[in-house]
């Protein structure tokens, strides 16, 4: 059983083809990453986001990413932070997570085994970007 999935949208893939063909010039840059309790399937495994998936199952929030790291040239990794003062999360399993750009559009869809977040706790998401 796999303990996550992961899919590039449509949205995005259509943006990577067009600028890389030179039809755009830019595309919007990943601002955030979204988290969500609606990954899972009813027997407790991560679903399948499709391509064409354009909203998170169930968002709770979103979460300013700042700059991203480069573990490899190819990859670019995006961590948030969801501190002990994020009340509204305490509480809750999250199970899928997102980049979103600027346009608030769903650029990568993650869906995982639940992940609790108690009162007075931080918990860290990190999302790669893989080209």
């Amino acid at each position: 059983m796999a303990d996550e999935t992961n899919t590039i949208t449509q949205y995005r893939r259509k943006l990577l083809a067009q600028i890389t063909s030179g039809t755009i010039t830019a595309i919007p840059k990943v601002k955030y990453i979204a988290v969500g309790t609606g990954g899972l399937n009813s027997d407790g495994t991560p679903k399948v986001p499709p391509a064409s998936q354009t909203d998170l199952e169930n968002e709770l929030k979103r979460f300013d990413v700042g700059t991203p790291t480069f573990p490899v040239d190819t990859t670019a990794r995006y961590t948030v932070d969801i501190h002990e003062t994020d009340a509204d999360i305490d509480g809750q399993y999250l199970s899928e997570f997102a980049l979103v750009d600027e346009a608030g559009k769903l650029c990568a869809i993650r869906n995982t085994m639940k992940k609790g977040k108690s009162a007075g706790e931080q918990l860290t998401i990190t999302m790669d970007d893989v080209f």
